[in-house]
């Protein structure tokens, strides 16, 4: 969280600030070689992390560059980084200070991604329809790390990659199936051979009931945000703090049900807010059921709207 009062990295050193078209640079994948950057493509999008921003004295040639800081000296607008090719990736950082106000873009070669570096869900791929198991549903993160996956980077099954030789074992229930990407426009290679737990997937529907229906902001909430494990970013400058879910009621096909509460709300929910980013009353809470769980992983379920506002 950031706020507007800090100081930005330049005046921290004891610099005066001052601007030309030089004095600021961009480097992505921490990398000072700017010829043929690439990344893997990543249906997630790409991490702030990945990009490293310097200002430089334009006065003094032999001063070293200072690495400045995202939310005080810059922002990053990232392109939509959806197709595979030379410069087919961009990101626009945009200055927010005296000494950095303009903009500029960074372009990137976006490149096939090893699909063994794409992490399955085990417990979704566990489904069972009948007596035959669901076919392996892939996914792939910002760091190819399961835990904090975003909904969006689901992949798709015949466009992302094709699954062959599901073979079933009775006891204990599991799966085995290859992975092929040979004929994927965004990732390369094969799987043989992973093997996965098979559940039931029985969730008919999660009600969520929010501890109240109005979340309060501090008069300065613009200059404060956060990010949630959905990536979605929320406004951060509560009155009494943000929203929280009082329970969930999971229903099951067979109509029967289960109220979790507490502890149990954050042992199995990965928590998210929908359009809570800006005031008004169309945000909502999201949640996803975290992975090592029965249930179907894949599933984002939304409370009603709560309203979001300024403290009068």
């Amino acid at each position: 969280m950031r706020n507007r009062h800090q100081c930005n990295s330049v005046c921290k050193k004891g610099y005066a600030p001052k601007y030309n078209k030089k004095s600021v640079t961009a480097y992505i994948n921490t990398s000072r070689k700017q010829e043929d950057i690439e990344l893997d493509f990543n249906r997630a999008g790409y991490s702030d992390d990945l990009v490293k921003v310097y200002w430089k004295d334009p006065s003094n040639k032999n001063a070293e560059p200072i690495l400045l800081t995202q939310d005080i000296d810059y922002d990053l607008i990232w392109g939509k980084n959806d197709q595979v090719g030379k410069n087919k990736g961009s990101v626009t950082i945009v200055g927010r200070n005296t000494y950095f106000s303009k903009s500029f873009k960074k372009t990137f070669t976006i490149i096939k991604t090893d699909i063994s570096k794409v992490i399955y869900d085990r417990n979704l791929s566990s489904a069972l329809h009948g007596s035959k198991a669901v076919n392996p549903c892939l996914y792939q993160t910002k760091e190819f790390s399961h835990e904090d996956m975003p909904a969006k980077a689901a992949l798709v099954q015949g466009v992302d990659y094709k699954v062959t030789n599901i073979v079933e074992s009775a006891a204990p229930k599991t799966a085995t199936a290859t992975i092929d990407a040979s004929d994927s426009k965004y990732y390369y290679g094969v799987i043989n051979s992973i093997t996965y737990d098979l559940y039931p997937v029985d969730v008919a529907a999660v009600e969520l009931t929010l501890d109240r229906s109005t979340v309060l902001l501090n008069n300065d909430y613009a200059y404060n945000t956060g990010t949630d494990a959905f990536g979605n970013k929320y406004l951060d400058d509560f009155v009494e703090g943000n929203i929280k879910i009082a329970s969930a009621k999971i229903t099951f096909k067979d109509n029967s049900s289960v109220v979790l509460n507490g502890d149990e709300i954050d042992d199995n929910f990965i928590v998210g807010y929908e359009n809570a980013d800006k005031t008004g009353s169309n945000a909502r809470v999201m949640v996803r059921f975290k992975d090592g769980k029965k249930y179907p992983t894949s599933t984002v379920y939304y409370s009603k709207g709560y309203t979001v506002m300024v403290k009068q």
